[in-house]
């Protein structure tokens, strides 16, 4: 998967694997950046430049952008592949015995 970087002057292309964002949005839930419940409504358009609340990579204009509210009602914004892979991860959270969740 190939995403443009967002903190660069002049963007350039990365390649961020899938086992990579897993692992970033993994950590992001257990710190509690990211929320873990699915959310009522999603918006649904094209990107803007803004980043991605799981890489943290720009969410080009030729991109897919799903967006909703966070529990804290800060907005979450998702590539699509990012957000399958944070619903799959959330939800692995919910079905870890609590001990395992570092509570």
């Amino acid at each position: 998967m190939t995403w443009t970087e967002v903190n660069d002057q002049n963007p350039q292309m990365v390649e961020v694997g899938r086992g990579d964002v897993s692992a970033v949005i993994r950590a992001k839930i257990a710190a509690g950046t990211l929320p873990t419940i699915k959310p009522e409504k999603m918006f649904v358009g094209p990107g803007n430049g803004r980043p991605c609340s799981g890489c943290d990579l720009a969410l080009t204009s030729a991109e897919v952008e799903y967006e909703f509210d966070g529990e804290d009602q800060r907005i979450m914004r998702f590539h699509q592949r990012c957000l399958a892979i944070w619903h799959e991860e959330r939800t692995k959270r919910k079905e870890l015995p609590s001990c395992e969740q570092g509570h």
